[in-house]
């Protein structure tokens, strides 16, 4: 578990990150950070309590895992982020904050998975997002009862 907040902001990661299973507890900044290729990124089973920023990071290949995350405070960024090739999972991921943003986020080539991911307590935005070459598989989503 990791109390307070935590910044990534800008870092470099070149080979494997685990943060699987995770708990943080505070705000999460991993904006403008780069993940670079062929690598495993694990944040499958990871529980988000604050406000969580991926904001402009770079993905490149390899297997993104985000299955499993709980997002349950404030806001969720992955505006502008680019995902680039490989395999991105937000399988069965709960976002249950008060917004959670892929706006101008770019995905090029490689699998996204939404399959059973929760969306509840706020808005869920994808405007201006960019999507080349890449096989996006949704649902089913689960929404709220009315939603």
């Amino acid at each position: 578990m990791l109390s307070g907040d935590v910044d990534f902001g800008r870092a470099r990661f070149d080979s494997d990150v685990d943060f699987g299973r995770a708990t943080f507890n505070g705000d999460v900044d991993f904006s403008r950070t780069t993940f670079n290729e062929g690598g495993m990124v694990d944040f499958g089973g990871t529980s988000f309590s604050g406000i969580v920023d991926f904001g402009r990071a770079t993905f490149n290949g390899g297997m993104v895992d985000f299955g499993r995350a709980a997002f349950s405070g404030g806001m969720v960024d992955f505006g502008r982020a680019t995902f680039n090739g490989g395999t991105v999972d937000f399988g069965s991921a709960i976002f249950s904050g008060r917004m959670v943003t892929f706006g101008r986020a770019t995905f090029n080539g490689g699998d996204i998975d939404f399959v059973g991911a929760r969306f509840s307590g706020g808005v869920v935005i994808f405007d201006d997002a960019t999507f080349s070459g890449t096989s996006f598989n949704w649902g089913p989503l689960h929404t709220p009862t009315g939603a």
